[in-house]
């Protein structure tokens, strides 16, 4: 079988974004004997060469002596197999007849001589190669195997064939090749970032020799050998390639990824990560949630960093759940508790502080592997006192831990930094142990002092204050009202879509977005929620940072679908090959290109939040109302242009219903505003609300629906309509307003979640139920008087979120699997509008109707 160290290898290597497995033959695939005709491999070992070619960023080879045409119809390799014949002399079946006249004629000198030999020495076999020959002595007497194969050398001599001696075989060859340089231009010509190469003779030896950094060597049987690794016989081989293939699935397809659901979230207001189920800390960026990952175990597996703790016996978490009212997270097993905070950020200071506390009365071991940009940027470590420090690129990782003794584990290229807390059985003494960890984004070292508990009970409680100052009791609210302001972005007033990027739409497929900046439509419906609720601080920093981007611009109608956090730069998508994706579902993308789409519905949400703003607290200040006036005037002038829509369709745009909806909603906002300020009514804005509301009646009714439809002309229908019942275009009791909301639910909702749409959209695969949209119908039952449906759908709503309190985007009701970035602020944005629909009014004046 396998040792327990190259299982451990074995399972590291897997664990590369793109690997080569490449093996010998005889010996190796199939068991050596007496006639070489007679070799054939072992099935178990043909079947994972097959599993491992179908999968993603996985290439397998085998390199033999043979030539390519007898390796080919001896091994019966699968055709994703990559065949390489003659020690890498052969890497196609046409090889020989690229062969000069003069190796050609060497070559026939060269059989014609050792078959001479042959005949002299009984039992001994001459094989002809394309580039070469074999003399094998496996089955002379052993006393003359000696004299045969010096006998073989020195009549080989004039051709000056290079020779190889293998096992009870030598081989001459006329091209200078050697399985090290086939196996390198293997791992060049498909991009692996890992090899493993198994193989059992000395011309094995070659390969094993450029074997580096995170490759395995694996040598099979007994002998001499540079290889770090060594199996039994073929059979071992066969169970060895059966465990690469079990481990490289698993990875690939993330079969120890957790529900998204299951994701807990700690923030302080300029930093978010997120905390597994099990108590892993799996992502966090910085500086800013922007910024490249730290720890991204969630999209790319361990490679991709992420900070472990856990008991040594394997039990298994009881509960998390946060300190109330709070973001600090506790995660319980029995025997230990961990308490996570990201601690209020220092304001002298440009760093990212995690505080981890770990009371334990069982022995726990501890990983920490941070990886810069997405994996791609492995740590330089050095121990210290009490302390490990990382640096990652242009970051600096300095952990404090007194008391702790750390350790580097695992290859030069993949290292980890291991301690392990050790429980006294004879007293039962808990160990109490603090890991504070300080992120430096200016690469320069902080020198830690005594940890105080302070830092992380001022967060607390600054938290705790902020969540006292909300209008619901409603536990469940007010756990998305905190969600909410963890998306809030403090230092600049900007309000993340999400935290994450390219947690997918659909498990296994393409649909892998970057959420995690600011769209100026989903901003204002979080902030309009957290108004909601009684908390206008978040909104008016919103407002703020918003008046920034316009200034900047020529109007307001150049302002774009999404911006960073922090300035006006474009975020261009790219895509991280190396990166695995969240359960197999690639790729994973960094920016995104709706930045370039025209969304003319952002316009709408952004003035309900500034006049409802204004109605409930009268905070507004001169540059809010200059926004609103700007913001109007630009839905004025482009209002009548098609656009991609509230959705980002990645397709030619088109008259969207919900967005001229929303361009009729925004100037209604204007001009009620207007009214409340004591201000005249600007004429054009009158004049386009009307030309508007009149577009929609006379071209968004489809008749062959019976409803409104998705765009002008089309009959596709679009849940992003069920705004029309909370926008105040449409009176409440209008028939044509409750015959759409029951065509959605007849086309689109299934069980507790509604679809966006089912029509084309121009990208591959099926996504699941948007929660956003399952919030907007609970609103229009509410709004078309089916109150009681509205109330039941509530109840089963609130039941997607996780057991600490996290909403994904989406939810596939077929698989019930949880989809979509987390934690997503439309998600929880919408919890708080429902629930406010079904609870009446609070703090935001209620939209007309």
């Amino acid at each position: 079988m396998i040792s327990d160290e190259l299982a451990r290898a074995i399972d590291a290597f897997a664990q590369h974004p793109h690997v080569l497995v490449a093996c010998d033959y005889d010996g190796t695939l199939a068991p050596i004997v007496d006639n070489p005709g007679h070799a054939r491999p072992i099935r178990e070992s043909i079947v994972a060469m097959r599993a491992l070619a179908e999968l993603h960023a996985t290439d397998t080879a085998v390199i033999s002596g043979r030539s390519l045409r007898d390796l080919a119809a001896l091994s019966r390799m699968p055709d994703e197999v990559h065949l390489v014949g003659s020690h890498g002399s052969e890497f196609d079946v046409g090889f020989e007849s690229d062969l000069s006249h003069e190796v050609r004629s060497h070559l026939a000198t060269l059989v014609a001589a050792l078959a001479i030999v042959a005949a002299d020495f009984p039992g001994s076999m001459v094989e002809s190669k394309p580039a070469g020959a074999a003399f094998h002595v496996r089955r002379v007497d052993a006393a003359d195997r000696d004299r045969a194969v010096q006998a073989a050398i020195a009549t080989a001599a004039p051709t000056s064939a290079r020779v190889r001696h293998g096992k009870r075989v030598v081989e001459f060859s006329l091209v200078e090749t050697d399985k090290g340089h086939a196996l390198e231009a293997l791992r060049d010509r498909l991009g692996a970032d890992a090899v493993l190469f198994i193989g059992d003779d000395q011309t094995d030896e070659d390969a094993f020799a450029v074997l580096r950094g995170p490759d395995v060597s694996v040598k099979v049987g007994c002998g001499e050998t540079t290889a770090a690794f060594r199996v039994d016989d073929p059979e071992s081989v066969a169970h060895l390639l059966a465990r690469v293939a079990d481990r490289r699935s698993a990875w690939m397809s993330g079969g120890n990824a957790p529900p998204l659901e299951d994701l807990s979230v700690l923030a302080n207001g300029s930093a978010i990560a997120l905390v597994s189920p099990n108590g892993d800390l799996c992502w966090l960026c910085a500086p800013r949630p922007d910024s490249p990952s730290v720890f991204a175990s969630i999209v790319g597996g361990d490679t991709a960093g992420y900070w472990r703790v856990e008991p040594l016996d394997g039990r298994r978490v009881n509960d998390q759940r946060y300190v109330g009212d709070t973001m600090t997270l506790e995660t319980r097993w029995n025997g230990a508790v961990l308490t996570d905070t990201l601690v209020a950020p220092d304001p002298h200071r440009s760093t990212t502080r995690v505080v981890r506390r770990l009371l334990a009365t069982t022995s726990m071991r501890v990983e920490f592997a941070p990886r810069g940009d997405f994996g791609r940027a492995d740590p330089v470590w050095a121990i210290g006192d009490n302390s490990i420090t990382a640096r990652c690129g242009h970051l600096t990782l300095s952990l404090h831990a007194p008391g702790v003794e750390w350790t580097i584990e695992g290859h030069q290229t993949d290292p980890i930094a291991v301690a392990s807390i050790t429980a006294d059985p004879a007293t039962g003494a808990a160990s109490e142990i603090t890991f504070d960890l300080v992120i430096d984004h200016g690469g320069e070292e902080h020198p830690h002092g005594d940890v105080e508990r302070g830092a992380q009970g001022d967060t607390d409680r600054e938290w705790s204050a902020w969540a006292d100052s909300l209008t619901t009791d409603d536990p469940i609210v007010r756990r998305s009202a905190l969600t909410l302001r963890a998306l809030c972005f403090q230092p600049t007033g900007a309000v993340l879509a999400a935290a994450t990027t390219s947690l997918p739409e659909a498990i296994g497929g393409s649909r892998n977005w970057d959420y995690r900046f600011c769209w100026p439509r989903d901003a204002a419906h979080i902030c309009r929620a957290l108004v909601r609720v009684g908390s206008d601080r978040e909104a008016l920093a919103y407002l703020d940072w918003l008046a920034e981007r316009v200034d900047a611009l020529p109007n307001a109608s150049h302002l774009r679908p999404l911006y960073p956090l922090d300035g006006d730069e474009y975020v261009p998508e790219a895509i991280i090959a190396t990166l695995r994706g969240y359960r197999g579902s690639r790729p994973v993308r960094v920016g995104n290109l709706a930045e370039h789409q025209l969304q003319l519905d952002m316009f709408g949400p952004i003035l309900d939040l500034i006049d409802g703003l204004h109605a409930s607290t009268g905070t507004l200040d001169a540059r809010h109302i200059a926004l609103a006036r700007s913001l109007v005037d630009a839905i004025v002038h482009r209002w009548s242009e098609p656009d991609h829509g509230i959705w980002e369709e990645r397709r030619p745009p088109r008259h969207h219903v919900h967005s001229k909806a929303m361009c009729w909603m925004g100037i209604e906002r204007g001009l009620r505003l207007f009214n409340r300020l004591g201000r005249p009514e600007p004429a054009e804005w009158v004049e386009a609300q009307a030309a508007i509301s009149t577009e929609i009646l006379d071209r968004g009714w489809s008749s062959t629906r019976s409803s409104y439809a998705a765009a002008y002309g089309s009959d596709d229908i679009d849940a992003s309509l069920l705004q029309l019942a909370t926008c105040g275009l449409l009176p409440n009791n209008d028939e044509r307003l409750a015959a759409t909301v029951d065509a959605i639910q007849a086309a689109l909702q299934d069980g507790v979640v509604v679809y966006r749409y089912h029509h084309d959209d121009g990208l591959p695969g099926r996504e699941g139920g948007f929660l956003v949209c399952t919030a907007w119908l609970i609103e229009a039952l509410h709004v078309i008087g089916r109150r009681r449906d509205a109330q039941v759908l509530y109840r089963r709503f609130v039941a997607l979120a996780g057991p600490t309190g996290t909403m994904t985007e989406q939810f596939d009701p077929r698989t019930d699997i949880a989809l979509g970035n987390v934690p997503q602020g439309y998600s929880h944005a919408g919890l708080i509008h429902a629930w406010a629909a079904i609870h009446g009014p609070t703090a935001l004046a209620t939209p007309p109707g």
